[in-house]
């Protein structure tokens, strides 16, 4: 069985405006950035890492780990996430898997990854995998009105019984580069959710979230 070449592609942005010089500040006795690319060394699947930044202190720490998987890739910082993911469909050329990823999901490890990429390889009914939190429980608007049920039939479910929603970590993007080219979009339009656990799925956006990552990191 010979199974597509899967390139990892891990964007890393200078100018964080929430958590100043979030990739590379320390993190543990490491860098966010360093653990990332880490744990894709060290996920056997994976073929190659793309790590695209405009930060020269990224670019210091991949010549410093100094290893022939790892590709510097300039990234052109776009203002919005749809110019973001546009971009490198456009500029990137790759064949086979692409497997998106970012730094700040620093508790999604190389033994995440490689279940993930299982999971990927042994379905064919989904045309792409992104990693997610389900969500099945009483959500409701501003207004008071339940938003995943119908509170007019039953004004409280028992919650194995509510339709799930999945929230997007942003932790795995898996689809043929193919897809990601034509449609200009990380996901296709069959995407299989792959959940992870509540540690696995902590995404640093904000300062807080920083610190408790920090925290937890040393336990």
């Amino acid at each position: 069985f010979m199974r597509e070449k899967i390139t990892a592609l891990l964007p890393c942005k200078k100018n964080s405006i929430r958590v100043l010089d979030k990739c590379t500040r320390q993190f543990g006795d490491s860098s966010l950035v360093e653990i990332k690319i880490q744990h894709l060394l060290n996920t056997p699947e994976i073929d190659r890492i793309i790590v695209s930044t405009d930060d020269e202190k990224v670019r210091e720490i991949c010549n410093k780990i100094n290893n022939d998987k790892i590709q510097l890739h300039t990234q052109i910082v776009q203002p919005d996430n749809d110019s973001f993911i546009k971009f490198y469909a456009e500029n990137l050329d790759l064949e086979g898997v692409i497997l998106w990823t970012h730094a700040t999901s620093p508790f999604c490890n190389e033994e995440t990854y490689s279940r993930a990429i299982k999971q990927y390889f042994d379905q064919d009914e989904y045309d792409s995998l992104v990693s997610a939190t389900k969500i099945q429980t009483y959500i409701w608007n501003k207004k008071g009105e339940s938003v995943n049920y119908d509170d007019k039939k039953n004004k409280w479910p028992r919650t194995q019984e509510i339709e799930p929603l999945y929230q997007l970590d942003s932790a795995i993007f898996l689809l043929p580069f193919k897809i990601m080219k034509d449609k200009k979009d990380r996901v296709g339009d069959m995407p299989f959710f792959f959940e992870l656990n509540p540690i696995e799925n902590i995404d640093i956006d904000w300062p807080e979230d920083f610190d408790f990552a920090n925290d937890l990191w040393g336990k």
